[in-house]
């Protein structure tokens, strides 16, 4: 029960932190649930292994931690990883090369056109 506390904890840390950076939070945030309970679910498979045959006891949990406790690292790097977005600024039309006084047409030859 705690850990779902967790969980939903890191989401909102997470979404604050994408956001500052101008980004959607939705992906990373369940990107970070099923990475949790993914390795989670991997380590606990790990620890169980490495038990073998016998009273697994507390300590597989510990993998299972420990498998949860990567993935929701793993996310955090890649959100850490991305670059803020840049919005745009209107400047208020299209830019305009200034006119020339010696060359009101727009001639960039050494001599302006005879008229």
């Amino acid at each position: 029960m705690l850990e779902i506390f967790l969980v939903i904890g890191l989401c909102k840390r997470l979404g604050r932190n994408l956001r500052a950076k101008g980004r959607s939070a939705v992906g990373l945030q369940i990107m970070l649930v099923l990475m949790w309970f993914g390795l989670e679910f991997a380590g606990l498979a790990f620890g169980f292994a490495m038990a073998g045959s016998s009273d697994p006891g507390p300590g597989v949990y510990l993998f299972g931690l420990a498998g949860a406790i990567i993935g929701g690292l793993i996310t955090f790097a890649i959100a850490g990883c991305l670059s803020p977005v840049v919005q745009p600024t209107f400047t208020g039309g299209f830019p305009v090369t200034p006119i020339s006084p010696a060359y009101p047409y727009g001639y960039t030859t050494a001599q302006p056109p005879r008229m």
